[in-house]
């Protein structure tokens, strides 16, 4: 995950400022689409071109599953309960909805468990060495999705202040 991860609309900030628990609008190709309190935050590539609204991240347009991988960051973290219901009709392949369903019921691959506990227990050598496995996932998809829990992680921060 590089630090221009993401790049931060001025309306995106502003939602995930404010915070609270979301709901998946639309997924698509280039793009995903997330109601939240404060208001609509798209999840785009680079390749789409920058407005108020978008999180863009560097995701090469022809890896279509990158978007899955945020996605499934940010939904593991949102425990929202229409999640299942929006996921099971994504336009994506069987193997990425598949990844979003059991993010969306908190389920995810061993380190992402591992960095989140060691989170919670605020053991920061152990979160690195979890993260370090989380982001030698796949060719990008770890980093990918780091990218999401990263995001999901500002709007969980924002909504308990």
């Amino acid at each position: 995950m590089t630090a221009a991860w993401p790049e931060l609309g001025l309306g995106a900030e502003a939602v995930l400022a404010a915070g609270g628990r979301g709901t998946v609008a639309a997924t698509f190709t280039r793009a995903a689409y997330l109601r939240l309190p404060g208001g609509l935050l798209a999840l785009t590539t680079t390749g789409v071109p920058a407005g108020p609204i978008h999180a863009r991240g560097p995701i090469p347009i022809h890896r279509l599953s990158a978007g899955d991988d945020v996605l499934a960051g940010i939904l593991l973290l949102a425990q929202d309960p229409a999640a299942d219901t929006l996921v099971a009709g994504a336009p994506t392949n069987d193997i990425a909805r598949a990844f979003l369903l059991w993010a969306a019921r908190g389920q995810s691959i061993e380190p992402v468990h591992r960095f989140l506990a060691a989170a919670v227990a605020g053991d920061r050598p152990a979160g690195a060495a979890a993260l370090g496995h989380v982001l030698r996932f796949g060719h990008s998809s770890g980093a990918d999705l780091a990218a999401g829990l990263r995001l999901g992680f500002r709007a969980v921060i924002a909504d308990n202040g």
